[in-house]
């Protein structure tokens, strides 16, 4: 099932939902963190494969799509699939889906970023049609999904000039990688704060006080 949010002012928000009467796996969405092995791989299956199908299911054209993380990277694996499906050679379909991606990495240290079992992700089906070797050329064995990310995609952000130098660093020794620039994290004040957080900031009102008043009303 695909929920759409759009009551807070926000763009279009679809969310993933496997929690149905008729499917035997309902729990995969039930929690965000917490979970490895193939619960892991399972959401990320749907978030990546399932995100993809979900969006032509709804007819909703892209452009580009933006991984947030190695999270989402199946998506990649699912657009390859595609253009096999639509008869193309396999180094096509990687150039062309290499031209649709762009990728965000945000953990600075090697051990945060998350890899499976290659023969793991075979039997589950998250290599979605692509043979072993093809899936070790993407991400490695074990199958790394920041590296994979950094392959698929055109180029990769990292969240701060630092952060930049870091990644760099830590992925250089990875052949058939993206370019990683820098691009500071920032928001938008005036729609990321509350206006009545804004005015008790501003000597208007008791800060804590109206902090209080929103988290009663959350």
């Amino acid at each position: 099932k695909v929920w759409l949010v759009d009551k807070f002012g926000n763009a279009p928000l679809y969310l993933l939902d496997t929690d149905l009467p008729e499917n035997q796996d309902a729990w995969i969405t039930g929690q965000l963190y917490g979970w490895f092995g193939e619960e892991r791989i399972a959401q990320e299956m749907v978030l990546g494969i399932g995100g993809v199908k979900a969006l032509r299911a709804l007819g909703i054209a892209a452009d580009v799509y933006h991984f947030n993380e190695g999270h989402a990277v199946f998506a990649g694996l699912e657009l390859i699939r595609e253009k096999l499906e639509w008869g193309m050679p396999y180094g096509a379909a990687l150039a062309a889906v290499r031209e649709q991606i762009v990728f965000t990495t945000h953990t600075p240290i090697v051990e945060g970023n998350e890899s499976h079992d290659l023969d793991r992700l075979m039997y589950m089906g998250a290599n979605n049609g692509l043979s072993g070797e093809q899936l070790t050329e993407i991400g490695g064995n074990p199958f790394n999904m920041t590296v994979a990310a950094l392959r698929l995609s055109r180029i990769t952000n990292a969240v701060a000039e630092l952060h930049c130098q870091t990644a760099n660093k830590m992925w250089c020794d990875f052949s058939g990688c993206s370019q990683i620039i820098g691009i500071t994290n920032a928001i938008h004040i005036p729609t990321w704060v509350d206006p009545e957080m804004l005015k008790a900031a501003d000597g208007e009102g008791d800060l804590w006080n109206r902090h209080l008043v929103n988290k009663r009303r959350l």
